[in-house]
């Protein structure tokens, strides 16, 4: 199976970044995952790409907002699409904003939605 799209999960719950991670896997997604927002932005500031980031909204180091806002201001990953995911709260210029709890069917097709070209 070839590999599809590059995914950064961003979520400081390691029950569902784990499950999300191996169930992207198991889709043949290249899964990269951080529990902390700041070390998900330098990983990516450091030259590591990606196509697509999974972004939980409430962590304790730099929630989705404050991560968004940096991501956007670095010419470096300002271009990397967003798909943020919450149990409550929602967050403006993503690509998608999914409410959690979410299927994997569900952030399969966001993700699908964002590399897939027209």
């Amino acid at each position: 199976m070839a590999l599809r799209a590059k995914i950064l999960i961003v979520d400081d719950d390691p029950d569902i970044r784990d499950s999300l991670g191996e169930a992207l896997r198991e889709e043949g997604y290249q899964v990269t995952q951080f529990s902390s927002a700041r070390e998900a932005l330098d990983y990516l500031k450091g030259g590591a790409g990606a196509d697509v980031i999974l972004l939980d909204l409430f962590m304790p180091d730099l929630d989705g907002w404050d991560f968004r806002a940096e991501q956007k201001s670095d010419p470096r990953t300002a271009g990397i699409p967003v798909i943020s995911l919450s149990a409550a709260g929602k967050l403006v210029d993503v690509a998608y904003s999914l409410r959690k709890p979410v299927s994997v069917d569900e952030i399969v097709r966001a993700i699908e939605g964002v590399t897939t070209p027209d």
